[in-house]
């Protein structure tokens, strides 16, 4: 089973194995008016589908993002990476440059839910919505690190 992740606030978490695919948004909840991760159904799903390796989109300061955004996407992979840390699973960090051109991937959400559509035609259907973009690149992000790990030369 592995595990891949977009990290942001409208990203996912999908866990693949054996070409099946498992996915969702990423929990949320909300605390005094603001969306922060719901650290507590993320711990759940991990442990629910115990993952042999996690594979997390890497996060970073972006040109012309500003100072809040930034701290705000820092925050937010800080915990997952923290998270991983503290159950004990293993993880790897990829850059969205390596993985979407690893699997033909542009930066166009829409371009991406249709790519995943043809890597995964029978889980089509968890990302058809424009807002389930990143559901489409966590399921992405997994079939990246299967094959990452699976098929090395």
């Amino acid at each position: 089973m592995i595990c891949g992740i977009d990290p942001g606030l409208n990203g996912g978490i999908a866990f693949l194995s054996n070409g099946i695919v498992i996915a969702d948004r990423t929990p949320v909840l909300t605390f005094q008016k603001k969306k922060y991760l719901n650290v507590g159904n993320i711990v759940a799903l991990l442990q629910k589908h115990e993952p042999s390796h996690i594979f997390i989109e890497k996060q970073q300061a972006m040109p012309r993002q500003g100072v809040s955004s930034t701290f705000r996407t820092g925050f937010g992979y800080g915990i997952y990476i923290g998270t991983f840390i503290a159950l004990g699973f293993e993880y790897t960090e990829v850059t969205p440059r390596v993985w979407k051109s690893a699997l033909n991937v542009s930066s166009d959400k829409d371009q991406a839910r249709a790519r995943a559509s043809e890597i995964f035609p029978n889980a089509a259907s968890l990302w058809q919505k424009k807002v389930e973009d990143g559901v489409a690149e966590a399921a992405m992000i997994a079939h990246f690190g299967s094959e990452a790990m699976f098929h090395k030369d």
